[in-house]
Parts: C-alpha cells; structure tokens; sequence
C-alpha cells in the first residue's frame, strides 16, 4: 500500500483554509434584500414592451407545441412579468437564477411595483 492511504487522517482544527465553504457561508442567493419600486419597474417594463420580445416567447411557444395543449394549470406569472424580473436582476448584477426571480417576486417588489405587474399580494 502507498503512504498516503496508510497514513492515519488528523483533522488540524488551527487553521482551516476551506473554512469559507462551510456550514451556511456559501449562499445559494445573491443576498440582496433591497426593494424594486414602482420606477425600477415601469423603466424595466417599458425596455421589455417596447423590444416585442414577448410577442417572439409567445410566438416560439405557438410554433414548438405544433397544436399540442400545454395541460396542466395556466400559469400565475406570465412571460412580460417574467422577463421583466430577468431585467431587473441583470440590471443590478444578480445571478438570474429561479430562486433569484422568486426572491424578487415574493419579497423585493414595492406593493405599487407588484400592483402594477398584475400580480397578486401572495403567490
């Protein structure tokens, strides 16, 4: 056998060079608590409305079910709502992770912000 896997493991608690990786330090969001209100949101839906990027997400959707029903339950967030938390999170430099948009959507909208996508006070 070699010397690596007969030597005994010791854990050295003095100094640990990985210590920054452990427990609860890595963080699976971007941490930011700040809230989007009512301005952040009508700049970054306008940027949308005014790209017709909807209309193509709709139209690729049409296009790829080829006549097939989606099934299932209809969506609570539609894609303009969708692509606008995108925006809002590229624009500040977030990770654009799911996690990231509901974050946005549960806890980082201004009521106003959240009034103005249609969206209800709870998902």
């Amino acid at each position: 056998m070699s010397a690596v896997t007969d030597a005994p493991l010791e854990a050295d608690d003095t100094d640990n060079e990985f210590e920054h990786l452990l427990d609860d330090a890595i963080g699976t969001t971007s941490g930011r608590t700040s809230k989007f209100d009512i301005g952040d949101v009508t700049k970054a839906a306008k940027m949308i409305d005014e790209s017709h990027v909807v209309e193509r997400v709709v139209a690729w959707r049409q296009k790829d079910r080829a006549g097939k029903h989606p099934g299932g339950r209809p969506p609570i967030v539609d894609d303009r709502v969708i692509l606008v938390v995108l925006l809002l999170l590229a624009r500040e430099h977030a990770p654009l992770f799911a996690r990231e948009m509901g974050n946005v959507l549960h806890q980082r909208l201004t009521t106003e912000a959240r009034t103005f996508l249609g969206l209800p006070d709870t998902l």
